[in-house]
């Protein structure tokens, strides 16, 4: 019985020392902000996990705001990630303008705040964050 028991431990350590590796190698970028989108990639993320996980943009002035809207579905408050790892959501110019980004990979079944002081709160796999002060991007969110 003591056997099985370390077994079963051991097998469950092994499993989240996997888990761990696998989430620290997914990356997400941001490769483009246009006037009308921001866009992306996912990486490392397996083909077969894509389906479950989404794109969450913040944008911050004085909080971190889902971008561009909250509860609006998927390319306004979230996004699909592709097959090929790909991603976008539509961005709306604000006053004030946003002086930094966030992009977040999250579960699919995550419902994230509309507004926080601190993005990292939200459990995710992958997250960038972008300056945007200062830059030609400035003023786009």
């Amino acid at each position: 019985m003591a056997r099985v028991k370390w077994t079963i431990l051991a097998c469950a350590v092994f499993a989240a020392i996997v888990e761990a590796q696998t989430q620290s190698a997914i990356s997400v970028t941001i490769d483009d902000i246009s006037g009308e989108q921001i866009s992306g990639r996912v990486i490392g993320l397996p083909r077969a996990a894509q389906k479950k996980h989404k794109v969450v943009v913040y944008a911050k002035t004085d909080r971190w705001y889902i971008h561009p809207y909250a509860n609006a579905g998927e390319g306004k408050s979230w996004a699909s990630i592709e097959s090929n790892g790909s991603w976008k959501i539509e961005i709306v110019s604000r006053s004030p303008a946003a002086s930094s980004v966030a992009v977040l990979v999250v579960k699919s079944d995550t419902n994230a705040p509309p507004d926080i002081t601190n993005y990292r709160d939200i459990p995710s796999v992958a997250v960038t964050e972008r300056k945007l002060e200062g830059t030609p991007d400035f003023g786009k969110f």
